[in-house]
């Protein structure tokens, strides 16, 4: 665990009411401070950053990405499968790819 806390009961009289500033640390936390690893932290902000340009790059949207997928026969017949329930055998032979997995798949 990268905390160590040491927990204390205290009325709600004695403080008012808890917020988030409240439950911060007092003090700086030595093993977290240990374990801190800037280098890895900068890595994982570089790797953000270059996720953040490939997707702006991308040739396609989001929006364009779920447009297909509302014209799409096929997904919209999973799509009804995963709201209401599916058979229990693939009804068509289309599905099938999909009906394997259904029990991974949810809508969103």
């Amino acid at each position: 665990m990268n905390y160590s806390f040491t927990i204390e009961y205290r009325k709600k009289d004695s403080f008012g009411e808890a917020d988030g500033l409240s439950r911060l640390p007092v003090s700086s936390d030595e093993l977290f401070d240990q374990n801190f690893d800037a280098k890895e932290f900068e890595n994982e902000l570089m790797i953000n950053q270059l996720i953040n340009e490939a997707q702006n790059e991308l040739p396609i949207t989001a929006k364009d990405i779920e447009q297909c997928t509302r014209e799409d026969p096929i997904i919209q017949e999973v799509r009804h499968y995963l709201l209401t329930g599916w058979l229990a055998r693939c009804p068509k032979k289309e599905l099938q790819p999909y009906f394997q997995k259904r029990i991974e798949m949810q809508v969103m």
